[in-house]
């Protein structure tokens, strides 16, 4: 009975040391840990003045089913026991508090294959969003009322936003946060700039677009009472050779005045024709460029080709003569009375 009892007894020792073995499960031991620290990344985030928590999920890659799922604070250094085997990570990155706004996903490079003791994993984090720029205006065909024309980009404090102009007007340049571009050129001129971003927080953001300006101009004479031009001021100058007298139409008036030479100011922004008016005193006109980078639309002026001055012949006043008969010719008007006595104008 004896002999059976220990017998007995060393049967069960050994089916109790053969169930602890056998277990699998090391979730109470510190033989098999995940370590993960997110140093880097939280630098870049606190660069840009970020509050970030995480949310972890841990999946069991053999089984495919989730494992374990736990939030965690900024600046700690993570911590989680896990049985040995095969796991995926990935970690999303909120704004202020878990399920707030999304920030930027994380994940472990493929497959962690867990060992006993510790396991520190890397963890590689995308955007979700990416820096902003803001352009405004946006490219397209715009009317230029004020010089320069200025296109105003807008970031991030501290985000170096670069930029290039090609076409009508070139150039290059950058600056931090925001700025803005000056234009001063007639034509298409193609915008590209970006916000450089701070990797792995953030992306760089691109912009393209084409402007088109398009000049506004007044027309004025150069005086009121004998007309000999006409003066074209725009908005943004005009390079040399740009206009000639064929692209100045004259829709209403055409026949009160002849058309002389263009010259060009040394800025390029007031370009002159000469006239000679054909009709004395005043002639409302309308003229028009039609050229393109030039904004199309009749301007009214008023022309003086001279206001004439009776004066009488000598020895030749009409009295109580009555006037016979009144006549132009050579540029002069010519009065008869019926008596022979004539008067003739003068232009000053």
């Amino acid at each position: 009975m004896k002999t059976k009892s220990i017998l007995l007894g060393a049967l069960m020792c050994l089916m109790v040391f053969i169930m602890t073995a056998c277990s699998g499960s090391v979730e109470d031991s510190e033989d098999a840990m995940l370590i993960m620290k997110f140093t880097e990344f939280e630098n870049q985030s606190q660069v840009i003045g970020v509050n970030i928590v995480y949310k972890i999920d841990i999946t069991d890659d053999t089984a495919g089913q989730p494992y374990q799922s736990f939030p965690a604070n900024k600046g700690e250094e993570i911590k989680k026991k896990v049985a040995l085997g095969n796991y995926t990570i990935s970690v999303i990155v909120f704004k202020d508090y878990i399920d707030g706004e999304e920030f930027a996903r994380g994940y472990s490079d493929g497959v962690v294959k867990v060992k006993p003791g510790e396991n520190r994993v890397p963890i590689l984090f995308n955007l979700v969003k990416s820096v902003p720029l803001t352009v405004t205006p946006l490219g397209g065909t715009h009317t230029v009322t004020e010089n320069p024309f200025k296109i105003t980009l807008t970031s991030e404090p501290g985000v170096l936003v670069g930029y290039t102009l090609i076409g009508a007007q070139s150039g290059s340049g950058s600056f931090t946060g925001g700025g803005q571009i000056s234009l001063t050129t007639v034509g298409t001129t193609t915008l590209n700039a970006i916000a450089h971003g701070n990797p792995p927080l953030q992306e760089n953001q691109p912009f393209t677009g084409g402007y088109t300006l398009n000049t506004a101009w007044t027309a004025t004479v150069d005086n009121s009472a004998n007309t000999t031009a006409i003066d074209f001021d725009f908005i943004l100058p005009l390079p040399a050779g740009y206009l000639s007298a064929a692209d100045i139409s004259v829709p209403v008036g055409s026949g009160t005045f002849t058309k002389g030479g263009l010259t060009r100011s040394s800025d390029g922004k007031t370009w002159t024709l000469a006239i000679t008016p054909t009709v004395a005193g005043s002639s409302v006109i309308q003229v028009n460029i039609v050229k393109a980078g030039i904004v199309s639309g009749n301007k009214q002026v008023t022309i003086y080709g001279g206001f004439p001055l009776w004066i009488a012949v000598t020895n030749s006043t009409f009295g109580s003569s009555a006037i016979n008969a009144i006549v132009y010719g050579n540029n002069k008007f010519v009065a008869a009375c019926i008596d022979g006595k004539i008067v003739y104008s003068v232009t000053e």
